[in-house]
């Protein structure tokens, strides 16, 4: 609605009046004490809207301290007066356009104008105005009266961040269905997994036992290409009841409960030195801890297969010509997650390949015998925790495996 009537009397603040024109609703007065003695004037200066008056030729007439501070086009203190300015050329429209908008506005009492804000002038934008016609004493002419509609963007900002808010939540809904689905498939299939691979077991411990008795009862008469052959099958055997023992760890670190319980980490890497002790020795291995004591809350089984598998895997791409040496480094929490560093002097790997040796049957050493079990579940492991796991390596002086357990 508009601050002004015809009962009104305003004498904003301006340049001095023309002839004939003293007697106006709008006399403009170059007296400031005059403009704050009416609350209609005070209104409409300290509006936090910004608000013009326009005569019938498009001139600004009066701005109020908004407008002058959102739409004046200088940069320092004298030049954001804009009374005199032609409102066009604070728009991005002709003076035409302005006039055919206005004229329009008489129906609707709204008008949309594209212009630049801020000191800086920033982006053009489409702003809205109310628009009302005002019509001094004896004048023939109207006045425009635009204020800005803040209003009216707000509710469409707020329809168009409510659709948004609405679609987001039906694509979230059906995420939750398809997790939800896809999580009973996981489930259904780790337990597959865990039943299949435990009872291929007992076949093949069967045929291994069967391989062992054939060979010690009738090895010494068998001729040197059916011995090979024995060798050969003996070998599979084996390589089979690996993968199927590696794929059934890898079922129980998707499948089994995840029970935390405090767990003292320099104990748990002690231990799996332990589980491995034979093998390093075998080798001449050795390894090192630094670093204090990290305790956190995990499962310890799942942790313990982490370690273990890490430690394995080092045993397994050790590098011929120097012996293994493991460094395994605790960082406790602070800032940052805690930290499990384990460094070895290996094989190493291609530095792409950091990604996928975490992938299942992914070997990226075809030469070393092995399941590509191991790293997924180590990864398994980790993801059942909220943990993550990296590898980083030049490919020739071993590699490094960074676990950040953040819970």
């Amino acid at each position: 609605m508009s601050v002004l009537s015809k009962k009104d009397t305003f004498d904003p603040v301006g340049s001095p009046p023309e002839a004939g024109q003293t007697a106006t609703l709008l006399h403009l007065r170059s007296d400031t004490n005059e403009l704050f003695g009416h609350p209609l004037r005070s209104a409409f200066v300290g509006s936090p809207y910004a608000s013009f008056l326009l005569d019938a030729n498009g001139t600004v007439m009066l701005a109020n301290r908004r407008a002058q501070r959102q739409f004046a086009p200088g940069t320092d203190a004298a030049d954001i007066d804009i009374r005199g300015t032609t409102f066009a050329d604070l728009t991005h429209q002709t003076p035409e356009e302005v006039f055919a908008r206005l004229k329009a506005a008489s129906s609707s009492a709204r008008a949309n104008f594209t212009m630049s804000t801020g000191r800086k002038r920033q982006t053009p934008r489409n702003l809205d105005f109310h628009v009302a016609m005002l019509h001094a004493p004896g004048q023939s002419t109207p006045i425009y009266h635009l204020t800005q509609d803040h209003l009216t963007s707000t509710v469409d900002a707020l329809i168009t961040m409510n659709g948004r808010r609405l679609e987001t939540h039906e694509k979230l809904t059906r995420l939750e269905a398809q997790y939800s689905a896809l999580h009973q498939v996981m489930i259904a299939t780790e337990a597959y997994a865990h039943t299949a691979s435990h009872d291929l077991r007992t076949p093949l411990n069967t045929l291994t036992g069967l391989l062992q008795i054939f060979e010690m009862n009738f090895g010494q008469d068998l001729p040197d290409r059916a011995v090979e052959y024995l060798s050969y099958m003996s070998r599979a055997v084996a390589q089979m009841d690996t993968l199927t023992g590696d794929f059934l760890e890898h079922a129980r670190s998707a499948a089994i409960e995840l029970v935390r319980e405090d767990l003292d980490m320099t104990a748990m890497v002690k231990n799996a030195l332990d589980d491995l002790k034979g093998e390093f020795e075998a080798i001449g291995a050795t390894c090192e801890i630094i670093g204090p004591s990290v305790n956190l809350c995990a499962e310890p089984t799942l942790v313990r297969m982490l370690v273990n598998n890490l430690f394995t895997n080092a045993i397994k791409y050790r590098h011929d010509a120097r012996p293994l040496h493991l460094r395994v480094t605790l960082v406790p929490k602070g800032d940052a997650p805690a930290q499990m560093i384990v460094q070895d002097n290996g094989m190493g790997f291609e530095p792409g390949a950091s990604e996928a040796i975490f992938l299942p049957f992914r070997r990226c050493n075809t030469e070393i015998e092995g399941t590509g079990i191991g790293l997924a579940t180590c990864r398994e492991v980790c993801r059942r925790h909220e943990w993550s796991i990296t590898a980083q390596s030049d490919g020739h002086t071993g590699a490094i495996f960074t676990v950040l357990m953040t819970t």
